[in-house]
Formats: C-alpha cells, sequence, structure tokens
C-alpha cells in the first residue's frame, strides 16, 4: 500500500510534533472565528463587556492575534453566551457567569 504524503511525514516526530501545534492554533482561531461571526455584536461592544481592547479584538476576529491570555478567553466567551465545563470522568463543572480580572 503506498503512503500518502502526510502519513509519510507523521512518521518523523519532529514534524508530527510541529504540525500538531500548529493544527491545535489553527482549531483555536476557527473556533474564535465562528464564535464571533454568528455573534452581533461589535468589536466596541465586545470590547466594554471583556475588558479587552478593541484592537486585540478585531486581531482575534482576523486570526492576527496570537497566544491569547486565558483571561481574554474567558472573557470573551463569556461575553458571547458560552459556557466552560470541565469534565473528568462521570464529574462535570460548569463555569458560569465567570469574569477573570
Amino acid at each position: 500500500m503506498t503512503k500518502s504524503t502526510f502519513d509519510r511525514i507523521m512518521v518523523d516526530a519532529k514534524r508530527k510534533k510541529q504540525f500538531d501545534e500548529g493544527y491545535h492554533e489553527f482549531l483555536l482561531d476557527e473556533m474564535i472565528l465562528a464564535m464571533t461571526e454568528g455573534d452581533h455584536k461589535s468589536v466596541r461592544k465586545l470590547a466594554e463587556e471583556t475588558g479587552i481592547s478593541p484592537r486585540i479584538i478585531q486581531e482575534l476576529k482576523s486570526g492576527q492575534q496570537k497566544d491569547m491570555r486565558l483571561s481574554n478567553f474567558f472573557n470573551l466567551l463569556a461575553a458571547l453566551g458560552y459556557k466552560i465545563f470541565f469534565k473528568k470522568g462521570r464529574h462535570q463543572l460548569a463555569l458560569e457567569n465567570f469574569k477573570v480580572a
């Protein structure tokens, strides 16, 4: 059976690690874009609700902002009406009405 280019590259541990890191960043960017796209709040309104500068929010929406602070991520999720769940085994904890200073 002939291996695809992807399969041949993934055999190299260093290249697989680079791919995995880039892929997770890509998924986070896509998730943020999808969350903000469906919401009709302006950049200015999100900035007011989250305490994040309008410039950073615009950069997040455009995919230019890298390495987002966890507090910014939580505040953005809360402003967009999302909830965060932590799950371990059968136990689940929901963060509701949170705002990180």
